[in-house]
């Protein structure tokens, strides 16, 4: 990756962290009554963005990708390794949660499971993922939802607060307990 790439890529995570408000993102957040716009992430070929509305109000996603991308363009950060990436807008939250996840299931799938969405609340910030095949049970799934998915989901969407199973891992059966007391007797 060029040093000019490497410094657009920055510019973006810039408008993530909230390190920087670019004037023209913040009147777009304005003029349609966004409570939030944010950069998620960008892919070869596409740069993400979500956009909340203040109330429940249908959102014109059109014209706000269509200013999105002017803005992005205007930026110079469109063309990225030597592709030029589409400004995209997330339609809904389990799309922004199921795409930072389908980075992630490659390398569980490498170990025989899989991450599905079961169930979100973008009100409480709660996601709530199913975790199957070999990590389905596995005590160290936990590890790797709250350490690894978590982190990245929080990281990424500011609207998420926790991820949880929707069931958890069995303890591993050793063919004897704790508990269990010897007599001494």
């Amino acid at each position: 990756m060029e040093d000019a790439d490497l410094e657009k890529l920055e510019m973006l995570e810039s408008l993530r962290s909230g390190k920087s408000r670019h004037p023209a993102l913040e009147m777009i957040r304005q003029k349609y009554g966004l409570s939030s716009l944010y950069y998620i992430k960008t892919y070869p070929s596409s740069i993400f963005f979500g956009a909340r509305p203040v109330e429940q109000l249908a959102l014109n996603r059109a014209d706000i990708q269509q200013e999105l991308t002017a803005i992005i363009t205007e930026m110079d950060v469109t063309k990225i390794n030597g592709e030029i990436a589409s400004v995209v807008l997330g339609a809904d939250p389990e799309e922004e949660v199921s795409l930072l996840l389908s980075e992630l299931n490659p390398y569980v799938a490498s170990h025989g499971g899989a991450i599905t969405v079961v169930s979100l609340d973008e009100k409480s910030g709660k996601v709530v993922l199913s975790l199957q095949g070999s990590c389905s049970g596995c005590p160290s799934s936990m590890i790797t939802l709250k350490r690894g998915v978590e982190v990245l989901l929080k990281q990424y969407l500011p609207w998420v607060q926790s991820v949880e199973s929707d069931s958890p891992p069995m303890e591993p059966d050793f063919g004897f307990s704790l508990d269990d007391k010897e007599d001494d007797e």
